[in-house]
């Protein structure tokens, strides 16, 4: 469910400032070094070619709880989303193999 949380909130945020709202691109850069990995607080893919292979989620069947099926299936689908999205559980440092959000999908994890 922490899982779920966090990619709503991370996927629907205000991203606006003073001076309105910026592409996606000027905010990453703005929140995060792009040219290291490791500086970044948390670990995500800044383009989705970087990314690539995607890791293979969850079936969303897997669950019985409909909200985990919801959240499982969306992941599925969006995978070049939240490739470039930070996880921000705290898993990362856990497992050296944790990228971004969609990790957190590949496994139990993002249903805990």
């Amino acid at each position: 469910m922490v899982g779920a949380a966090v990619f709503f909130v991370a996927a629907f945020e205000d991203t606006t400032v003073e001076s309105g709202p910026q592409p996606a691109s000027d905010l990453s850069a703005a929140a995060y070094d792009l040219g290291n990995q490791a500086a970044k607080p948390f670990p995500y893919y800044d383009s989705v070619e970087e990314a690539r292979p995607f890791p293979v989620t969850l079936p969303p069947n897997t669950y019985e709880n409909e909200t985990l099926q919801t959240t499982y299936a969306i992941a599925k689908e969006i995978p070049e989303v939240l490739v470039q999205l930070p996880c921000l559980c705290g898993c990362h440092g856990a497992s050296e193999d944790h990228g971004s959000l969609l990790d957190c999908y590949v496994d139990n994890h993002a249903a805990t």
